[in-house]
């Protein structure tokens, strides 16, 4: 039953009232209607979509990322649009696979509350997904124990302190891998010289060369320098050396070879850290934390 007032002013309101609430009743029925839920929601993807989305993620470097495990949603900040989530990467494309862009998810609003765990979880993924052809290695002798991932640039003091330990090391049963992270960014000289390093056929010697002060000639090849340089940038690295150790946790700085050793063990995913353990590890030595500018790709 609906009641009428008697009232005329009382008459109006409620007259006004009834048009309030058809107006917003149409805009439900609009909202609910399947043709409007259809355009904002796409279908789900093509395989179309999804191959533009894998040959994004395998130029980003991420080249050991299976294509079944490729997860597929609706973009969460644009219409008729799809988008999936690797490593420290957004990767977003339209419906009809036409155009495609990556964003960092470390700096994207998604990471705002993320947890340190969370964070080192990016990275541990990350380390999973990369090709060490595109990296200086220094394999372990003997059994390997530890793997040590590190941002380098060629012309880092203290990262030329590491290198110094690398024989140390590689008797210790350690394998050190180096990605490229020149501090003044895809320009100058220092970006140069690292391409000569990574563009020579001898990567070792060529970085000697270059920490001994020899200046390499130019070169130009397909190589992996600016790949590894954007993606330092995406893991949040801001200095050299940037050390990562195998559970995603990341130190910039030297540190002694007793102490690295000492972290190696702590920041194994398979090892569990004692308080005594915690109370030992120090600090970093030195640090190169010339900040470098994010550079749009």
């Amino acid at each position: 039953m609906i009641v009428i007032p008697n009232n005329m002013r009382q008459q109006q309101s409620w007259l006004q009232s009834i048009s309030y609430l058809g107006v917003v009743m149409g805009l439900l029925s609009l909202l609910l209607h399947p043709a409007i839920v259809s355009a904002t929601s796409p279908p789900p993807a093509s395989e179309a979509v999804k191959s533009a989305l894998l040959k994004s993620i395998y130029a980003s470097g991420l080249v050991h990322f299976k294509a079944e495990d490729l997860e597929v949603r609706p973009a969460t900040d644009l219409i008729e649009a799809y988008e999936t989530v690797v490593g420290p990467y957004i990767f977003q494309i339209t419906q009809d696979a036409s155009m495609s862009v990556r964003d960092d998810l470390l700096f994207n609003a998604i990471a705002e509350k993320f947890s340190p765990v969370q964070y080192a979880q990016v990275r541990q993924q990350t380390l999973h997904l990369l090709d060490e052809k595109d990296m200086i290695i220094y394999p372990e002798i003997g059994e390997k124990r530890y793997t040590l991932t590190v941002f380098i640039d060629i012309n880092c003091e203290f990262c030329a302190m590491l290198h110094r330990d690398i024989p140390k090391l590689r008797k210790a049963g350690i394998r050190v891998r180096y990605l490229a992270f020149p501090k003044n960014g895809l320009e100058g000289m220092d970006y140069e010289q690292t391409l000569a390093v990574w563009c020579d056929k001898d990567r070792k010697q060529a970085l000697n060369d270059a920490r001994d002060g020899l200046l390499l000639d130019t070169q130009t090849c397909e190589h992996p320098v600016d790949q590894q340089f954007f993606l330092g940038e995406s893991l949040k690295i801001l200095g050299t050396p940037t050390l990562i150790f195998e559970d995603g946790n990341v130190f910039t700085g030297y540190f002694s070879f007793k102490d690295l050793l000492e972290r190696l063990k702590k920041h194994n995913p398979l090892h569990k850290q004692t308080e005594k353990e915690s109370n030992k590890l120090e600090q970093p030595v030195v640090t190169d934390s010339t900040f470098t500018p994010r550079t749009a790709e």
